[in-house]
């Protein structure tokens, strides 16, 4: 049994569809912005950990995981993308409280090396690199 083709994508459309995801997002930045980061963290990735398994990525997340790992059992595989789609949603939520986040010093530590160049960069340049920051990159 075939999948009924989807009908072509006309200019309308597009914009529509454009509008619902920027509507989409916009409600979801107020939800999270209300909730404050720790909840919203908790929620998203909460929701992410059920919700994205339904994803097709979530089928190759975990070939790629049994082709990196072949002798790694199925279970834990599963709980292995459960943390990756987990953090995703965690990561995601942090993003719009990421000036919030900043701000509190205590959530972060910068070691004294980190600093001297900080400090060293702001008389010479620097080009800074940021880290890597999960494994669905």
């Amino acid at each position: 049994m075939s999948t009924p083709a989807l009908p072509p994508e006309t200019p309308l459309t597009r914009a529509l569809g454009w509008r619902a995801e920027a509507l989409g997002f916009g409600t979801m930045q107020t939800l999270f912005n209300t909730l404050g980061p720790d909840r919203a963290s908790d929620i998203s990735g909460a929701m992410w950990r059920k919700i994205a398994p339904l994803n097709r990525r979530h089928k190759r997340a975990d070939g790629h995981l049994a082709a990196a790992m072949p002798t790694l059992p199925e279970a834990e595989r599963e709980v292995i993308l459960g943390d990756m789609w987990e953090n995703l949603g965690r990561t995601m939520a942090e993003t719009f409280h990421l000036s919030t986040l900043l701000g509190e010093r205590d959530r972060f530590e910068i070691g004294p090396d980190t600093l001297a160049a900080v400090e060293k960069s702001r008389q010479t340049g620097a080009v800074f690199v940021s880290l890597h920051q999960g494994n669905w990159e």
